[in-house]
């Protein structure tokens, strides 16, 4: 599934897709001021919109990924917790 959206000549042209995220989130680490949690507002998101970037996932479906993300991730929730806010894959992801 991933072999055709990982290759070399794919992740170099994600440079300018990961500069912006990037530069977006450090915008928005500047604009949280004084006292940002830099684990929140830049660390954790940033490797998950790269992905999600890599695997062509709509901007606007990506906030469902991160939150699946971090819910997925949180050790304290309960499996049913996770699978009720796993992401939901639409089939235009697969392509």
């Amino acid at each position: 599934m991933l072999s055709g959206a990982i290759t070399v000549k794919r992740v170099r042209a994600l440079a300018p897709a990961v500069r912006r995220v990037v530069d977006e989130q450090l915008d928005a680490l500047e604009q949280a001021g004084p006292g940002a949690d830099l684990i929140e507002t830049f660390a954790g998101p940033v490797p998950l919109l790269v992905i999600c970037e890599l695997l062509g996932i709509p901007a606007e479906d990506r906030v469902g990924v991160q939150r699946g993300s971090a819910v997925g991730t949180d050790v304290t929730n309960t499996l049913e917790t996770q699978l009720e806010n796993s992401p939901r894959w639409p089939p235009t992801w697969a392509s």
